[in-house]
């Protein structure tokens, strides 16, 4: 990947460039220090993966260990029964009547952030991926822990920042950290370097202050609560679904773990979503013309911006879906270590081989996509490709399967909201004039460099 972003400009260039010169190939066999690894390129493969994957296969302790270490038993890592039980209990409060209550929590934290930006006088050189991330960690601390913990301060810093920073030394941890690679993650546990130390001890203070809301919210609601319900956030449904449901429920520190879990993987996937958008919308001008004429075409009200018009809104859906097919902030799942030797199709997978799928081989694939390496979202209102991506491992950048990305709705209703007020908002233009995109692999699939803008409000 390092090679292929300094030769390419692009970690994925290898991958791709498989697919373009054989389109044929099952899957790419490697080595991943000492074991066995394979990443699925056959859709029908990646198909009967999909649907065995919790029978067969387990997640490979070697990337999940730090991640276990600030994400507990969120639903990210668990597996079977428990994993089910978290699942279903956090998919009601992701369904959409109460999404629905959370879009002016949502439109809130975006114009507090940009109205900030311009008190600030911060609009030129701005680094937009950075502000981007501020806004979407503090959606998600809202919408799941409310406004009040949100505005709390930690050591001096925000909640989003004090997350987003120790995100930043977890991934030192994993990425940085010789000990790590030669000896495994489980080194961590031993608080070798000052960064470990520094890991164990924020992620613990984080969570004393995460049992304070918890036990002040609980304590609210068994007395006199008078919240309005469209006020309501993650922590409300929660703590009600388990005084309904003594037998049926998530413990304290579970309720933190998925908060935790949730913040990781909805303030820098969705963040960098809106930062790539950024690029292609300055590369491909029409394309923010089109998103505009169509919102105002469908009547779209900017300072009350709903789900059911973000619905309305095709073009923009497929915009989005473009953006990640070519450049998606995830590459692939997490890996997957077979737990007994069994087949696979025609395949024989031999017990503890590594097994992965790379989102890349159906975005770039000619079965489903024509041209697949053009930008242009308009395959995606188009009816051949419509009944194409029908498929449901045609589009992979949220998963697939029972274990869908979980928040997938909310992020693209996040990322909508963002992105339509802020064409609304600014003109906006390359700091850099000459500024090339380049790709490396960092704890995301990313910009080498930042995209820095200059912004002019309208």
């Amino acid at each position: 990947a390092g090679l292929d972003e300094k030769r390419y400009g692009d970690a994925a260039y290898f991958e791709k460039d498989i697919i373009r010169r054989n389109t044929k190939k099952r899957i790419i066999m490697s080595n991943a220090l000492g074991r066995a690894s394979l990443m699925l390129t056959d859709h029908s493969l990646i198909e009967e993966f999909y649907k065995m994957v919790h029978i067969n296969y387990e997640k490979d302790t070697f990337l999940t260990y730090n991640f276990k270490m600030m994400m507990g038993n969120g639903v990210f890592l668990l597996e079977n029964a428990r994993w089910k039980l978290h699942r279903r209990i956090l998919s009601e409060a992701f369904e959409f009547t109460n999404l629905r209550k959370m879009q002016p929590i949502i439109k809130e934290a975006i114009l507090d952030h940009f109205t900030e930006m311009e008190r600030e006088g911060r609009m030129s050189n701005v680094h937009i991926l950075q502000e981007f991330q501020k806004i979407t960690g503090d959606i998600v601390l809202k919408t799941f822990f409310g406004s009040d913990f949100s505005k709390r301060k930690i050591n001096g810093k925000t909640v989003t920042q004090y997350l987003s920073d120790l995100g930043e030394a977890m991934n030192l941890q994993l990425v940085r950290n010789p000990l790590t690679f030669f000896f495994g993650p489980q080194i961590l546990k031993l608080n070798l370097t000052q960064n470990d130390r520094r890991v164990s001890r924020e992620t613990e203070e984080l969570r004393v202050i995460a049992r304070e809301v918890i036990n002040q919210r609980r304590h609210e609601q068994q007395t006199a609560y008078t919240k309005d319900e469209a006020r309501k956030d993650f922590l409300d449904f929660l703590l009600e679904h388990n005084s309904r449901n003594p037998e049926d429920q998530l413990s304290d520190a579970e309720i933190i773990d998925n908060m935790i879990t949730l913040f990781t993987g909805g303030m820098d996937t969705t963040a960098h979503l809106l930062t790539t958008s950024m690029y292609y919308l300055l590369k491909y001008p029409e394309t923010a013309a089109k998103i505009m004429n169509e919102a105002k075409s469908n009547g779209i009200n900017f300072d009350h911006i709903t789900i059911d018009g973000l619905a309305s809104l095709k073009y923009l859906d497929a915009f989005l879906k473009e953006v990640l097919r070519n450049s998606a902030p995830i590459l692939s799942l997490l890996p997957r270590r077979a737990k007994t030797t069994h087949k696979l199709g025609d395949l024989t997978i031999l017990k503890g081989t590594i097994v992965n799928v790379s989102f890349n081989v159906a975005g770039f694939n000619e079965t489903f996509y024509d041209q697949p390496y053009e930008f242009r979202p308009e395959r995606f209102l188009e009816e051949n490709v419509q009944r194409k991506t029908r498929y449901p491992y045609s589009f992979l950048y949220f998963s697939a399967g029972a274990r869908n990305c979980i928040g997938k709705y909310l992020a693209f209703i996040e990322a909508k909201t963002i992105l339509l007020t802020f064409l609304k908002r600014y003109l906006f233009k390359l700091s850099n004039p000459d500024y090339k995109l380049k790709f490396g692999i960092r704890f995301l699939y990313e910009p080498v460099d930042p995209i820095l803008l200059d912004l002019v409000k309208q």
